[in-house]
């Protein structure tokens, strides 16, 4: 197995399938131009050096992503991929590792999808995008935790034995990007919240009024949690609606 590609997870793909070459999404992209010292193409370089180290050390890692901790809120700084940024998506609409790592400074694990019991509707979107686990190791600047890696595998237990190689990893190719990690991403805000088609807004509605039954607030108030989740995440609305609808669960207040 070569360490050119991440593994982009899918229900039904083995993880030994050929992938794309891992490449930021353009939220990501827009998003590192915002940094005050890192130059993006730095961060990129550091990303993707991490991902090929990773699937060395985890043959069905399926995707990762580097999440950050500002004015209480955690939000996605780099993604391999839509799918994973829309993982994280869920998790900050429902609680999960990413959210929980990047809050405690703790190593937060998901054995297995399929019998997670603390993040339901995260365990669901997992199974529906072909994760079966994932571990969320804290980035920090001294004693403060100032976000989380996150992995994702294809397999159950996908993490275990792996932890302290997967630490050091961390340690050595986070430093830069959680020092710079001053992201202003209000100015990508309107664009990431604008649904480009009909069929897209069909299914950004349907999100919607399943938020708002699930969590029992108005529909105004379910498009923003939407569109606040999106934004932090960066991953269009559309996305993250779609991954919300393969949740059969209510998505509970946090």
């Amino acid at each position: 197995m070569t360490t050119e590609h991440l593994r982009v997870g899918a229900a039904a793909r083995d993880p030994r399938e050929e992938t794309p070459t891992m490449e930021p999404i353009p939220e990501t992209r827009e998003a590192l131009r915002s940094l005050s010292v890192t130059s993006p193409s730095d961060v990129e370089a550091s990303m993707r050096r991490l991902a090929e180290l990773v699937l060395e050390l985890v043959p069905t890692a399926v995707g990762l992503s580097l999440s950050v901790r500002e004015a209480g809120l955690t939000f996605t700084m780099v993604s391999t991929d839509e799918r994973v940024a829309a993982l994280d998506g869920v998790q900050y609409l429902g609680g999960g590792p990413c959210v929980d790592a990047a809050r405690t400074g703790d190593e937060v694990a998901m054995d297995d999808s399929l019998s997670e019991q603390r993040w339901h509707e995260y365990a669901l979107a997992a199974c529906a995008t072909g994760v079966r686990s994932s571990l969320s190791i804290p980035v920090l600047r001294g004693e403060e935790a100032v976000g989380a890696l996150n992995l994702y595998a294809a397999d159950p237990h996908g993490f275990d034995g792996r932890a302290d190689a997967l630490r050091a990893l961390v340690r050595a190719s986070t430093g830069l990007a959680a020092a710079n990690a001053d992201l202003s991403f209000s100015s990508r805000a309107e664009a990431q919240t604008a649904p480009g088609t009909l069929r897209e807004r069909g299914v950004v509605d349907t999100a919607v009024g399943f938020l708002a039954a699930s969590r029992s607030v108005s529909i105004r108030e379910a498009r923003q949690l939407l569109d606040d989740a999106a934004v932090r995440a960066k991953v269009d609305v559309p996305t993250l609606a779609a991954t919300v609808l393969r949740t059969p669960g209510p998505l509970d207040a946090l």
